[in-house]
């Protein structure tokens, strides 16, 4: 009786431990830095999306070098407005802070499984609010 007691304890153990890897923590964790809400951009003094950006997440803005061998040029991170490839970081400038619901980040794998290819340093989702479109943005 003593034995089956310790056994099915240390597999109730063993079980739970392998449930509980710690993944779940470490993806919250990066799900939050992956995203700038409309209030935590309300705390900042800046005027467009690019210099709160820069000052929140500047890792956001960071380029991972050259995209080959053979293409020296380094890609840089893509913009998208509402869904709309909007172009590079420099697009962010023309967005004010004001008119951003949300903006989150994408890793090179997330942007290229939602976009398709020509997304190695990532791309950066902003949402407006109310659905703007391109009202706020200068530019076609």
């Amino acid at each position: 009786m003593r034995i089956l007691f310790a056994l099915v304890t240390t597999l109730a153990l063993f079980t739970l431990a392998c449930s509980s890897s710690g993944r779940a923590t470490r993806l919250n964790v990066g799900d939050r830095s992956a995203v700038i809400s409309m209030d935590e951009l309300a705390t900042t003094a800046e005027l467009d999306a690019f210099e709160a950006i820069r000052r929140l997440r500047p890792r956001w803005l960071r380029g991972r070098g050259p995209v080959s061998i053979v293409l020296q040029e380094r890609a840089g991170v893509r913009v998208y407005v509402n869904g709309l490839n909007r172009g590079q970081a420099p697009e962010l400038k023309d967005i004010r802070c004001t008119d951003v619901e949300s903006i989150r980040y994408l890793s090179s794998w997330q942007a290229t499984t939602r976009f398709g290819i020509d997304h190695p340093d990532g791309a950066i989702m902003v949402t407006l609010r109310g659905g703007r479109g391109g009202a706020t943005l200068d530019g076609p």
